[in-house]
Order: structure tokens, then sequence, then C-alpha cells
């Protein structure tokens, strides 16, 4: 693809520039005199001030507006619209999970642990060949903790020729923990987000920084807009990242991370709080027993806060954003009054309990911004006939699905195991065929390298609908069939899907394998 030429870039040293059809004077108001001419795609100055600050080469550098920018610009280069995905854990930075249904790519989330940490294995046995991004931030927004950065590698080792693995260290100025920068030398596959706008008090300002590969910033710097940089901007940070202002920055950093401490400490004495996250950045994460009342008081004092369903998700559709929903409540989170190893059939009594409250339903909703909350009643089954007659009239019902519970089962954030034997999703998959049109390669991490691997079967149905199938291989199959891939058009595939809300296409197209052209 062939980058926008803007005009700074083509002014390669010139004294008169004419060649963008900017104004002769300066604005009033300009005390540097140069807001009438466009700005460097990458100013020099800044970049050298960053590369100095983070030690990293100027080539590995990529500087725009906000760490924002950065995210989009990844989405956009590593995900295909309605084929790839994105990886996260939340309740996590909420601008990843944006940029990616703008982009029309999926979001996989894997909760984090009750504590909030990061499940390193839950993770990756959820990378799926769509996966193309896996963000992890650390330390995390909205919780405050921070991933040891030995784990941060061990996920770069495991997702090496798989998915890029983005680090956020959008606070880790206000910890005394290595950042993940000095993997990119061992790593090609990490790519780590900075920004100057917590620490360095720069949030107006909107400059943010990807730190990555020479191959990765080459491939973000071909789409990016031409002028990310407005002149004041750059100028004010220039004037942060001077002696005087580290010197500033490094006091204020001082000042938080004491105060930090003092905060957790009379929070934690407080009347109605369950528990003070640990904290490495500059804000701390309370568990509250009333939270939305909580809420609605500081609000009422004019003091704004975040809560956890803000920072994490929003329903969205392809039309937009949509409203009017109905949410199902079949579990609650162990509070004073449970522990993790109540089990279930005591924790949904006391959810029941607690919606048949006014004040706590509307604080609730209020806090979650939604409009009705249902709670699901448990139906005990003890046959599989009983089973079978339940998820019919779900089915029936409109939900996709039903989810076994074991009685006596104790709390846990995240996918159940099978060992465990706590909760069971029950979806009900369908068989069908359809013909190969084509073959697409699996994209390496990068973008730039070629896998040999087959990354989805481009095929139609016999009603001419025409999808990809992209999972149900395992890795050697990829391997032969991308091999062999000339000789798969044409043939009948077999495979399972979804059937539940199916328009456009199938949903979860699985691979099952190819039709014997003797059957046919």
């Amino acid at each position: 693809m062939q980058p926008y030429s803007s005009a700074r870039m083509e002014a390669s040293g010139g004294q008169i520039l004419l060649n963008a059809n900017e104004s002769s004077w300066p604005p009033a108001g300009d005390p540097r005199g140069d807001c009438n001419r466009y700005p460097e795609p990458q100013p020099a100055a800044l970049i050298d001030a960053l590369s100095s600050l983070y030690g990293v080469p100027a080539d590995l550098l990529l500087v725009g507006r906000g760490s924002d920018e950065a995210i989009d610009l990844l989405v956009r280069a590593f995900c295909r619209a309605g084929e790839d995905a994105i990886l996260i854990q939340p309740p996590t930075f909420g601008m990843y999970s944006v940029c990616a249904r703008i982009q029309n790519a999926a979001v996989v989330e894997v909760a984090l642990n009750a504590d909030f940490t990061l499940d390193a294995e839950a993770l990756l046995a959820a990378v799926t060949p769509a996966v193309k991004l896996v963000f992890v931030c650390t330390p995390n927004n909205p919780t405050g903790q921070q991933v040891p950065r030995d784990i941060v590698e061990r996920l770069a080792v495991a997702l090496h020729d798989r998915a890029v693995l983005v680090v956020d260290e959008a606070y880790i100025e206000f910890t005394e923990a290595q950042s993940a920068i000095a993997l990119i030398d061992r790593h090609d596959n990490v790519a780590v987000l900075r920004t100057l706008s917590k620490a360095w008090a720069l949030a107006g300002a909107r400059i943010g920084s990807l730190i990555a590969n020479a191959e990765i910033i080459t491939l973000l710097r071909r789409i990016m807009a031409p002028y990310p940089l407005p002149s004041p901007c750059v100028n004010a940070a220039l004037a942060a990242l001077s002696a005087a202002g580290r010197q500033q920055a490094s006091e204020h950093i001082a000042t938080v991370r004491v105060q930090r401490e003092l905060m957790t400490g009379a929070l934690s004495t407080l009347a109605g709080v369950l528990e003070v996250l640990p904290s490495h950045a500059n804000f701390v994460a309370v568990r509250f027993d009333e939270p939305g009342v909580v809420y609605q008081r500081l609000l009422a004092a004019g003091i704004v806060v975040p809560t956890f369903q803000e920072c994490t998700s929003a329903v969205m559709t392809r039309d937009g954003p949509r409203s009017g929903f109905t949410y199902y409540a079949f579990d609650i989170v162990p509070d004073r009054v449970l522990s993790r190893l109540s089990p279930y059939a005591d924790r949904v009594e006391h959810l029941a309990h607690l919606f048949r409250q006014p004040d706590r339903l509307n604080s609730l909703k209020a806090i979650a911004h939604v409009l009705t909350v249902v709670v699901l009643q448990p139906v005990p089954v003890k046959t599989m006939a009983a089973l079978d007659l339940y998820e019919s009239r779900m089915l029936a019902e409109g939900f996709e699905g039903i989810m076994v519970r074991r009685p006596g089962g104790r709390y846990k954030f995240g996918r159940s195991t099978a060992k465990e034997g706590l909760m069971l999703k029950v979806k009900r998959f369908e068989d069908a065929e359809a013909k190969v049109l084509d073959t697409e390669e699996l994209i390496h991490a990068t973008g730039t390298v070629a896998s040999k691997l087959l990354g989805a079967l481009v095929v139609v149905r016999p009603d001419g609908v025409q999808f990809n199938i992209g999972s149900g291989f395992s890795a050697e199959q990829r391997k032969d069939l991308w091999k062999k891939r000339r000789s798969l058009v044409g043939l009948s595939v077999k495979y399972k899907f979804f059937p539940i809300g199916v328009k456009e296409a199938p949903r979860f197209p699985t691979f099952l394998g190819f039709r014997d052209k003797e059957d046919m």
C-alpha cells in the first residue's frame, strides 16, 4: 500500500514552503508562531526525547494521539473485518474492545482470577487462530494490579508466530516494575504501549507511543494519519521531557506513591468497604458492599469515579450501540455474607433476596446503566430427559443455550474446567456441507511474513452464501492442507455450526473433514 505523502515529508529541507497551501501568517495567540504550518508527522525532537526516555532506537518508536491511536492502528493492521479477533482480560481498559468492534473484529474475553490477577493458563487456552492481538494491561486499569514480567515473557513465547502480545504500560511509572520493552529484542511479537497522559500530566496533549519491532512500526506508519501531533502538543511534551520537567514528574510520582498508601490504609478502615485491592497505579480499586449507593453519594457530592461496569464493556451491534436490553443475573460475586466456597444454591438464594429489595435493585441499575435486570431461577434436573426438555423450552424462548451448574459448586471467575465440574455450557451445533472456493493463508503475527499454513477455507453454501471456515484444524492439518491448497478447490467440506441466531452466514463454523469423492 502506498502511504499518503504529506507536505512535511516532501519538504526535505526547503526554506520557502508553498506545497501545502498554508497561511503565510501565524494566528493570534500563537507564542511560537508555527501553528500556521502543518507539523512533522513524527517530530524529530520528540522522537529523540522519547527514544532517550524509553531507551530504544528511533526506528522502534511510533508516536501518536495517545495510546488510543496506537491501539486502533494495531487492530486495523492485524485484524480482518469479520474474521479475526483480539483477546482481553476483563475488567480492563475499554478501548481495546471498542477499537475491535469498530473494525468488526471479534473480542475474546478471559476473565481475571477472583483476586483480579491474570490467569495465564486460561488466556493461552482461549487463543485460537483467529486471535491476532492479545492485550495485557499492567498495571491494569481499573484494578491496579500488575502482571509480573516473567508471566509476560511466558505469554510472548507461547504466542510466537500466533499473535502479537500488546503490553499496555500506561501506569508503569507508578511502579518499580521492569518494562516489557526489554523483551522486544528477544521476541518480535511483543509491542509496548506507553503514554505521557498519566505520570507526565499531559492527558490534554494526547501523546502516546508504541514501541515494537521495526516491521510493525513501518507497517503502522503506512496507515497512520499524516499529521497526528499538533505543534502545541509537541511543544508541551518537549517541555515536560526537559530536565526540569523530568524532575517535576519524578517528584509528583513520589507523592502519588505515598498518598496511594495513605488512601489504601484509610479506605480499609471504613464501614462498607469489603476490600481495597493492592494498587501499582495512581488510583485504588475498592469493593463496597453497596457500590451503587456509594457511587450515587459521591456523584451527589460532585465527585465522579469510574465503575468496573463503565470500564469494561458495552452492548454493540453492527449498527452501533444498542439500549433497552434485558440483563439476566444468574450468580453473584462473593461478598461479606458469602465466601468463594459458598455453594451455588446459597448464592442464588442470596441473589434473589437482594433483588427483592427495591433500593438494592435500583442501585444496581444505576451503576450498570441498565433498565431491566431479571434473576434467573435455577431449575433442578435429575435425568437427561429432564435436561433435554428444559433445554428445548429455553431455546423456544430465544436463549442460545443453557448452563448446567453443580448445586454445591463454589464460585469461580471465568471458565470452569472439566476436572472442576462447577459449570457446563450446553450449546448444540449442527452439521452441514459447503463447496471450497478458495483458501487463505494464516497471517503471521507481524503481518509481513508468510506462515505457509492454512488460515481458512473460503466456501459457499448451496444457497449461495459465502463464508470462511477458520477453526477446527490441527497444526499439522494447516501445514498439510496449505501444501495441497490448489487441489482443495471444488471439494465438499463438512463443518459444524451454531444454528441459533443465524442470519447472513453460519455462526462459529468449524471444520470436520472433506467428503470423499466416491460418496458424491
